[in-house]
């Protein structure tokens, strides 16, 4: 049977359904998930992911689960479409999609776009080129890696194709194209960006250090510190402080992620308890403001403007440092101290203490909790590539063996799996990661591994010597070219002892003077090229890096031009 597998957490009823009415299944006919692989032709990745409950598998995962488990096949699709329909109408996500009005950063405008792609039932990424309704307006390619959060749409055209394809009304289409443009820096917004900023429900994600901001707070407190990269914590000097329940420590979160800026009290009511807040709900928050006041002073925690700051520098909270460490080691890395950027990196990483803002509540909570978590793989993408740039990638096969197992569908970290496992001088397990790859997608996404991954096969495939070595390993110098053009010499030569010895004593004894120059003048075919030759051949010992050889053609129809001659030699 394998593994126990994880329970269902999903507020999608009818999902929920789908995926227990699966286990059933496999319960029912003891089968595991490589045996149900075997049976259906699916990788056990798609299988297991298909009742997870996460999230509304396809509908080909979902009958190849079936037939594999011998169960009705028509009974799961009728299971899938109700689970589906569900997910459409707004029942499972939990996630508040960015507004458009307030999008301002890259991160933010990729995680609404994927927002609007879940929204709209996560239509197969394969379709999407049509209902795009311009064929080739939106490649599923593209499609693919926008809604995986590796890219944004590259003009307008191509935006409104995936805002069309998202079902998202024409009236609302202008206000993401000005969220694009913001992002993006071009033109001018089509519509006027209000006064705000980002709210605890709409979170300006950062996982990338290029795009953060640094400020520093002259009010800081500096005996103070905190963690939200783990369990919720505040000291005091040494001294761990009591942070209180769990929804006062998520007020804490919120007000330690907002860096120093004001939090509004309906801003904490949406990040708590979203768009169900109970009657007493302003009442609560400042019973948690006033309790925590009390821990840690009131010169940290202000009421200012109707909400609520956290004054503190940027050194006292782990995830800032973390920041400024990352931004360092971006730095060192472009600067080609690789070593360096590995080190900072590594420090980076070694601040999570566990999951980010673990056991704390509300949707602003698991929003910072995924673009968090997603920064961490980042850093470790990063980090991984560091290792294989300073040639660590023996060390590397194992750690990105298990992220792969745990991400399947990450295709960066199943590529420098590829590249550790083929310097590694594993080349056939490398190809058979990138045959696994393309199985795995065509299966969940019904698309083909990205243009790159589909590169690094072919320059494995030939065996690319470049591709073999380490970025800090320099290429093996040259080997030194030396001319050997003389021509063979007469075995039996015979004469001309004397002139033969004097030439050869003078070239053979010229040391490190001036060499001399030997000329030979006489009719043509009395022997003067075969003596020469001969010559040549017996103080070659004394000329290691080689011997030139050319034939001027003195005496036919068109001589050898000089400068000619003299070109070839240097080349």
């Amino acid at each position: 049977m394998g593994r126990r597998e994880k329970p269902i957490v999903t507020s999608n009823k009818a999902l929920e359904r789908l995926a227990c009415w699966l286990r059933d299944h496999r319960a029912a006919g003891g089968w595991s998930y490589a045996q149900l692989a075997q049976r259906s032709g699916c990788h056990a990745t798609t299988l297991q992911r298909a009742a997870s409950g996460n999230q509304v598998p396809s509908a080909r995962a979902v009958e190849a689960y079936a037939r594999a488990c011998d169960a009705p096949v028509p009974k799961a699709l009728e299971l899938w479409k109700q689970a589906r329909a569900g997910e459409y109408y707004g029942a499972v996500t939990g996630r508040a999609i960015p507004s458009p009005v307030y999008v301002s950063g890259l991160s933010q405008l990729k995680a609404g776009l994927h927002g609007l792609y879940v929204k709209a039932g996560r239509p197969a990424v394969r379709s999407m080129e049509e209902r795009a309704g311009q064929w080739g307006k939106l490649p599923h390619s593209t499609a693919h890696r926008i809604v995986q959060g590796q890219t944004v749409p590259r003009d307008e055209s191509q935006l409104i194709g995936f805002l069309t394809a998202c079902d998202v009304p024409e009236q609302e289409q202008p206000l993401w194209v000005d969220a694009w443009r913001r992002v993006l820096n071009r033109a001018t917004p089509m519509t006027a960006l209000p006064e705000r900023t980002a709210s605890p429900a709409e979170p300006a994600i950062r996982p990338s250090v290029s795009e953060r901001r640094i400020t520093r707070n002259p009010e800081a407190v500096s005996a103070l510190s905190f963690t939200v990269l783990g369990p919720v914590r505040a000291w005091r000097g040494s001294e761990l402080l009591s942070s209180g329940s769990p929804q006062q420590r998520a007020l804490l979160a919120a007000l330690l992620l907002r860096e120093g800026r004001t939090v509004t009290a309906g801003e904490l009511i949406d990040a708590f308890w979203g768009e169900d807040p109970p009657s007493q709900a302003l009442a609560t928050i400042r019973t948690y403001a006033s309790r925590l006041r009390k821990i840690l002073g009131e010169e940290a925690l202000v009421s200012e403007s109707g909400g609520y700051a956290l004054r503190i520098g940027r050194g006292n909270l782990d995830l800032t440092l973390a920041e400024d460490l990352a931004f360092e080691a971006e730095k060192a890395r472009a600067g080609g101290d690789r070593l360096q950027a590995r080190t900072l990196i590594n420090k980076v990483l070694g601040l999570w203490d566990g999951e980010a803002l673990s056991s704390v509540p509300g949707p602003y909570a698991d929003n910072q909790r995924t673009r968090l978590e997603e920064w961490r793989l980042q850093l470790t993408e990063t980090r991984l590539d560091l290792d294989l740039e300073v040639g660590c990638h023996a060390e590397a096969v194992s750690e990105l063996t298990a992220l792969t197992a745990a991400y399947p569908l990450r295709e960066r970290l199943r590529e420098l799996l590829m590249v550790a496992l083929y310097r590694s001088g594993r080349q056939a397990e490398a190809l058979a990661v990138y045959a696994d790859t393309r199985r795995l997608l065509a299966e969940e996404l019904g698309v083909d591994p990205r243009p790159e991954l589909a590169q690094l096969q072919q320059r494995i495939l030939r065996a690319d010597e470049e591709l073999a070595r380490p970025a800090d390993e320099p290429a093996p110098a040259p080997t030194p070219f030396r001319p050997a053009q003389l021509p063979a010499t007469v075995p039996d030569f015979t004469g001309r002892h004397s002139p033969a010895r004097e030439l050869g004593e003078q070239l053979a004894t010229a040391g490190n003077s001036a060499m001399p120059v030997s000329a030979l003048a006489g009719i043509g075919g009395v022997g003067k090229t075969t003596l020469a030759v001969h010559v040549a051949h017996r103080i070659r010992p004394h000329f290691p890096d080689g011997q030139l050889y050319v034939d001027l053609q003195g005496t036919g129809a068109r001589a050898a031009e000089p400068e000619t001659v003299l070109a070839s030699f240097l080349r």
